[in-house]
């Protein structure tokens, strides 16, 4: 379906829901498989189930598109152990979710029991066998999935995740949203507070875009990064993350991959260029000894820069497993050692102690 709706590309961006959470659940369903041991692309198979119980269910394009976008949502707020904020999803139909829900938790409780990639005879009647035993859920509903349990190419298709995203794709409508650049940050956000509870981040980003002057694509297209910057981080280990003692040099180098997800996801949500090509460049150093690409002076620019001063300070001024909070001018004198070594900017460093808190 075509969107002919216009776009005023200084205020609003073209936004389409189950694209971003299709890319984010690329780190998402690393971090539930490390964790949980869940199935590999937990996400995207409960996406692919639930659609196919829509279908015969005969559901219209707009709830097929909310299904999918509930299965690649509900389960994010475990990366927390806390509920979800639905209402902070740009759903078509906020009041069809608690209908919905049925059907997603139903592939939800089997995911988490059974392996879907195991098609052999005696895993697909012990499916069909505990379904019988769920007596919470809709008798319609079991007696379809029950039905394609015995569908061959489903098995074939729950093995490969490409298979899996372009029957995703294919069986849905393009309900893409013209959103302001504001409320965008606001959905991002709450993404960001996923990832960083406590981070200030964003925050951060309003204040030295004001004091810059950015206009304002430029202000929002920057606070979004800021607030996605982060999202690869998903994929490590919470052993590794939240580890109080130095890490191994094999964890280090696990923890400078992270940037490598980040752009992996943002590349893959439509009108996100701009977005991705500053939040993944945060670890990246002036001297070219940052990660993952090891980029240069001349190839960082000066949002670029911005950005990883802010986000150093954000980390410096939170609480880590490994140590205490610093206060603004502890942080800014270790920020003015990392400036003397040649990874930071210095002057941009000396223009903030003045504007940050």
């Amino acid at each position: 379906m075509e969107n002919t709706i216009k776009i005023d590309k200084k205020k609003q961006i073209a936004f389409n829901l189950n694209n971003f959470l299709l890319a984010t659940s690329n780190v998402f369903d690393i971090f539930l498989e490390d964790l949980y041991k869940t199935n590999k692309n937990f996400l995207k198979k409960n996406a692919y189930l639930s659609i196919k119980l829509g279908e015969a269910l005969g559901y219209d394009e707009k709830k097929l598109s909310d299904l999918c976008s509930l299965a690649l949502s509900y389960n994010l707020g475990l990366y927390h152990s806390k509920s979800i904020d639905l209402e902070k999803f740009p759903f078509n139909d906020l009041n069809s979710l608690e209908e919905l829900k049925g059907i997603v938790l139903l592939n939800d409780q089997l995911l988490k029991k059974f392996d879907f990639d195991d098609s052999s005879l005696e895993n697909k009647n012990n499916i069909k066998n505990y379904l019988e035993t769920l007596m919470e859920y809709d008798e319609v509903n079991k007696e379809i999935l029950s039905a394609y349990i015995e569908d061959y190419v489903l098995w074939c298709d729950l093995k490969n995740d490409n298979d899996i995203i372009y029957y995703i794709y294919s069986a849905l409508s393009d309900f893409t949203k013209i959103l302001d650049f504001e409320e965008l940050l606001e959905f991002t956000t709450y993404f960001n507070t996923l990832i960083n509870e406590n981070s200030n981040i964003v925050e951060y980003a309003n204040i030295v875009s004001d004091y810059f002057e950015f206009e304002h694509k430029d202000k929002y297209i920057f606070m979004i990064a800021s607030s996605l910057k982060d999202i690869g981080k998903i994929t490590i280990s919470k052993d590794i993350y939240y580890k109080e003692e130095p890490l191994s040099i094999s964890e280090s180098e696990i923890i400078k991959e992270y940037p490598y997800y980040t752009k992996k996801v943002l590349n893959n949500i439509q009108a996100f260029n701009d977005i991705s090509a500053l939040a993944y460049k945060v670890q990246e150093r002036l001297d070219g000894d940052g990660y993952s690409i090891g980029l240069d002076a001349k190839s960082i620019s000066f949002k670029d820069r911005i950005l990883q001063i802010i986000s150093v300070y954000d980390s410096l001024r939170n609480n880590k497993p490994f140590r205490s909070a610093f206060n603004k001018d502890d942080a800014f004198k270790i920020l003015e050692e990392l400036s003397d070594e040649g990874f930071l900017d210095k002057t941009i460093i000396e223009q903030l102690v003045t504007v940050l808190k």
